[in-house]
């Protein structure tokens, strides 16, 4: 028997029995995630597609994209000698058949240490399989979509970057209509390869968007983020710095609105001599929502020389909202290079309030004066490849 096919079995038989919250979690990190929501939808292909959202088209998409994946297709939109990409169905997921690429399916989450994970790996629809094949400066545009109506679609993508490639991508997540979405990506960086990643990740209903990292020797993973919206969504980071001088760098923005509650957890594992991990996070919480900003860096036994920081910024603008911002850092080397951490968060105050109506700005416009140039200041952090696409984005939401 398979080990893809073992390992659904396992997940098909504990999904009910363990908890959501990963086994090795503090217990207050259980109450950051809303996973009541996720227990409404199970596995159901029966149901048909739920429409696209914002009234999209496949003919819009399809311009504008390299690769559509699209509940349990695959459109590949325009072809390139940079990069291969092709489907698993179900079905073949779980026969017999050989390869590399399969070794790789479901090495990075583990079923028995979340509920998530089991779900994911029982209810898979598919795998898209993209192998990084040469040099590219400019990013391999991915659109993921779709939806079984009121019922969970799990989607996966495993990314393969064999030694000394330096590729780009950028990945949208269009949000679940009427439906729960798990997406998660597992991206395998070879020795001396470098990967600048951009994703934008959206929630509405319940949402699960994990990126899981192994890097290898001298490989690098520059991460660039925005998480917006949804009322149980969680998007997830977290990279394995497995070989030398291996480095991960995450800059993130969330933001949520209206009575949102999301959860973006960004955490980086270091194992090796001279690893570095920078994570830098900021959000915005509006009107009643919630915004979980969670930042955590380990440095392991044998990663000496290494560097680890982690900053996580907020502004607190709702009545009700509530904005956590949490950096954690665990050093189990007494050798590390820097091993460091920062937190802070704004709230407009009675006093800040009353100043600005009293040179004739309302609060209403405070605010929107106070986003704009918080998101400002993230996005000339960002690469000019990126910042663009993130600026229409983010600005069709909040006036930028």
């Amino acid at each position: 028997m398979s080990r893809i096919r073992e390992l659904l079995i396992l997940s098909q038989r504990i999904k009910e029995n363990i908890p959501y919250q990963r086994i090795n979690d503090s217990p207050t990190i259980k109450l950051y995630t809303n996973w009541r929501e996720y227990e409404r939808y199970t596995y159901d292909p029966q149901r048909g597609s739920a429409d696209l959202s914002n009234n999209d088209s496949m003919e819009r998409i399809t311009g504008n994209y390299d690769l559509i994946y699209y509940k349990d297709s695959l459109v590949i939109n325009k072809e390139s000698s940079d990069f291969e990409a092709f489907l698993l169905e179900r079905k073949r997921i779980f026969s017999e058949i050989n390869g590399d690429y399969i070794e790789k399916i479901f090495t990075l989450i583990h079923p028995e240490t979340s509920r998530i994970y089991a779900k994911h790996i029982s209810d898979i629809s598919s795998v898209l399989v993209l192998r990084l094949l040469s040099d590219r400066s400019e990013p391999i545009k991915i659109f993921v979509g779709g939806c079984y109506r009121e019922a969970h679609l799990s989607q996966h993508l495993v990314i393969i970057a064999e030694k000394e490639i330096k590729s780009s991508l950028l990945l949208h997540i269009d949000p679940p209509t009427n439906c729960m979405r798990s997406f998660v990506a597992e991206y395998f960086i070879g020795k001396d390869s470098e990967i600048n990643l951009a994703t934008v990740n959206i929630g509405k209903e319940p949402s699960y968007y994990s990126n899981n990292f192994v890097v290898n020797e001298r490989g690098k993973v520059n991460m660039y983020s925005i998480h917006v919206g949804g009322y149980a969504s969680r998007f997830e980071n977290r990279a394995y710095l497995s070989g030398e001088e291996s480095s991960y760098q995450s800059l993130g923005f969330s933001l949520s609105r209206n009575r949102d509650w999301i959860h973006v957890p960004d955490i980086a594992h270091l194992y090796s001599p001279k690893s570095s991990a920078h994570i830098s996070l900021a959000g915005v919480a509006l009107d009643e929502s919630k915004n979980i900003l969670q930042g955590y860096t380990k440095q392991h036994e044998n990663s000496t020389g290494s560097r680890a920081h982690v900053s996580i910024f907020g502004i607190n603008l709702g009545e009700k909202s509530l904005l956590v911002t949490t950096p954690f850092i665990d050093v189990l080397n007494g050798s590390v290079e820097e091993a460091s951490h920062e937190s802070s968060q704004y709230t407009l105050d009675p006093d800040t309030e009353f100043y600005l109506r009293s040179r004739g700005i309302e609060k209403r416009e405070a605010i929107e004066l106070i986003i704009r140039d918080f998101v400002e200041d993230y996005l000339l952090k960002i690469p000019s490849q990126y910042s663009e696409y993130f600026r229409k984005i983010l600005g069709s939401l909040i006036h930028i």
